[in-house]
């Protein structure tokens, strides 16, 4: 359990994310809650997801299927490629069309042509989905339970929202592995000052990390690939252009360097997140934020 993704602080395992009575939350650094939301939002939450992943699979082929995809493509562009190679290999065409040249130059084709489609089936189906009244309902919805919920546990008027990297991993044949088609998940939380902690809260938790527990804070030179933007504004336009983040078709985001605060518990902990949101939560983060470290 060293590696980075075992120390991240909200690492889930998806068979344990709810308890039985579905109101209780289970992550790395669990032992610092100090407030949950209540039996009754926490199921309301548990619905909301549950049609959250109805909508996601109305966007998007299945993870397993976009591989599959994306391996014919490969192999039908290497095999055209490799067709129209041996155009320049100086053997007569009338050779080369008896060898199965317009086989190779039709299977190749006919396999990137499929692989076009595919991806813009998907974007059509991204487009509708993304543009029906039910997504923007959901979106309505979706914000008033988090408001009525973070308004249950007490969350001060003043604390600022905030992205957080978290880790969602899944018990594949007995080992763990990340749940996504990226390493972290990048959600939102509402950050203060409680005396001489910094408090985290989401919709289902609010956790207090004393000063005394916070050991350093790293700047982590490599890149870190995530899913979701929380921001209104587009991750290239105005104050978020400098970051250079970047966005592949399958909507995972990729940004470098960013930040990790090594946190004393049961067991070493890293609060997580992108720098684009060092300049709010160095404040926060007490004396060691004056004095960040870097990683490679």
């Amino acid at each position: 359990m060293k590696s980075e993704v075992a120390k991240n602080f909200f690492a889930y395992q998806l068979e344990d994310k709810r308890s039985a009575n579905g109101d209780e939350t289970h992550f790395a650094g669990e032992e610092f809650v100090v407030r949950r939301v209540g039996a009754g939002l926490a199921q309301k939450q548990t619905e909301n997801a549950d049609r959250a992943a109805r909508l996601f699979k109305m966007i998007t082929f299945p993870i397993w299927l976009n591989a599959v995809i994306g391996c014919i493509f490969l192999v039908g562009l290497s095999i055209f490629l490799g067709a129209l190679e041996s155009l320049t290999d100086g053997i007569p065409f009338e050779e080369l069309a008896g060898n199965g040249f317009w086989y190779y130059i039709g299977f190749g084709g006919g396999a990137i042509l499929l692989t076009a489609v595919a991806f813009l089936v998907q974007l059509i189906m991204r487009r509708r989905t993304l543009s029906s009244p039910d997504y923007e309902e959901f979106l309505r919805s979706s914000a008033k339970l988090k408001r009525e919920s973070i308004a249950s546990m007490s969350v001060p008027e003043g604390a600022v929202a905030v992205d957080i990297f978290t880790v969602y991993r899944r018990n594949r044949f007995g080992r763990w592995t990340i749940a996504g088609a990226a390493k972290f998940q990048n959600e939102e939380f509402f950050a203060f000052r409680d005396g001489d902690a910094l408090c985290l809260a989401d919709e289902e938790v609010v956790v207090r990390i004393p000063y005394e527990k916070i050991v350093r804070v790293f700047r982590v030179e490599r890149n870190a690939d995530f899913m979701n933007w929380n921001k209104e504004e587009r991750p290239v336009k105005g104050k978020y252009h400098g970051y250079k983040i970047r966005a592949n078709q399958y909507g995972v985001f990729f940004v470098a360097p960013y930040y990790a605060v090594e946190i004393a518990g049961k067991e070493g902990l890293e609060l997580v997140f992108p720098p684009y949101e060092f300049e709010t939560l160095a404040p926060l983060l007490g004396s060691k934020a004056m004095d960040v470290e870097t990683r490679k």
